[in-house]
């Protein structure tokens, strides 16, 4: 019995993670793994809202699911060019946790992130979302500038 590989790519639209998915995409490619290329829409299903408001944050959530696959639709479209298996999952959630949590759910083998420089104070005391990730996975991460 073959299991196939699962190589995750978090993409944000950034050209960081345009890279990382050119390198994931290869990396998949020449390993013949599954490539999974995942965007993860920064949302708190915990937000207290007034019940008012509820139409306008499904408005808003449909709006956001919209956007998410007009930037994935076409890096998969690219990456099965590139002759890779691809699938496409975009989340809603807290990025770095729903990332985790995606590569525990399809037991990935591999991790690809965009790395974004950054010197705000906040980034440097609190973590961003790449050193989170770097920090809860149970797999290999690779890092792309």
């Amino acid at each position: 019995m073959s299991i196939t590989k699962t190589y995750i790519v978090a993409v944000d639209g950034k050209p960081a993670a345009r890279r990382a998915l050119e390198l994931a995409a290869g990396q998949a490619k020449a390993n013949g793994a599954k490539l999974l290329i995942l965007h993860v829409i920064d949302w708190s299903g915990y937000d207290p809202i007034p019940v008012p408001e509820l139409a306008n944050r499904h408005r808003q959530r449909e709006k956001e699911r919209a956007d998410a696959q007009k930037l994935t639709d076409p890096l998969a479209v690219w990456a099965r060019g590139a002759g890779v298996e691809v699938e496409v999952r975009n989340a809603f959630g807290q990025p770095a946790r729903t990332i985790l949590d995606v590569a525990e759910e399809t037991d990935a083998q591999h991790l690809f992130l965009g790395r974004h420089n950054s010197a705000k104070i906040t980034d440097i005391l609190l973590g961003n979302i790449t050193n989170d990730v770097i920090r809860g996975a149970k797999t290999p991460v690779t890092v792309v500038p």
